[in-house]
């Protein structure tokens, strides 16, 4: 997409997107969008010499252009950020409402494009729903973690049994070669 060039993208209901010059282009696929994204150029920044990254902002619209806030079940979408980022740490910032707790929740994706909305933000408003809350959701990742921690442990501990076994086995063959 060019700088200051606004285009639109039309997001499906499996996060994919079709993105088109004109808004129009659009409307023929009403029955298959979830939303569609009002897309413009944000800001540049400047990589290294001669090299330029535009960034982008999101604005989600209904089909006569006007702002919308996108519904999933019991969560909503009620801001999508601009894109941010440097070479290190970039994304786009979402905030999502908790309609059953009536509270806001960021997430921040860890990659800028439209392809967020597939790989990342579709997939975590599914868990969302299946967990129930956020903090279900939170604690299922933390429970995860635990759980790859405690896997990395037993494989050390596996690993190191194994070295003490071997180390015992050495230190009794040097004894006896030792004795005799």
């Amino acid at each position: 997409m060019k700088k200051d060039k606004i285009t639109y993208a039309a997001i499906l209901s499996n996060g994919r997107y079709i993105e088109k010059d004109s808004f129009n282009e659009l409307k023929p696929l009403s029955n298959k969008i979830i939303f569609i994204l009002k897309i413009a150029h944000y800001k540049e920044y400047v990589t290294g010499p001669g090299r330029k990254v535009n960034y982008y902002s999101f604005k989600p619209v209904d089909f006569d252009e006007n702002y919308t806030i996108v519904d999933f079940d019991e969560y909503q979408i009620i801001d999508i950020g601009p894109e941010e980022g440097s070479y290190y740490d970039y994304g786009i910032l979402f905030k999502i409402l908790d309609k059953k707790r009536d509270l806001i929740h960021d997430f921040k994706s860890t990659k800028n494009g439209l392809s967020v909305f597939e790989n990342e933000l579709f997939p975590l408003m599914a868990k969302l729903n299946d967990a129930g809350s956020w903090e279900n959701y939170c604690n299922g990742l933390k429970v995860v973690e635990q759980e790859n921690r405690i896997a990395n442990l037993l494989k050390e501990n596996q690993e190191l049994t194994k070295r003490i076994e071997e180390l015992e086995l050495e230190s009794k063959i040097s004894k006896k070669a030792k004795s005799k």
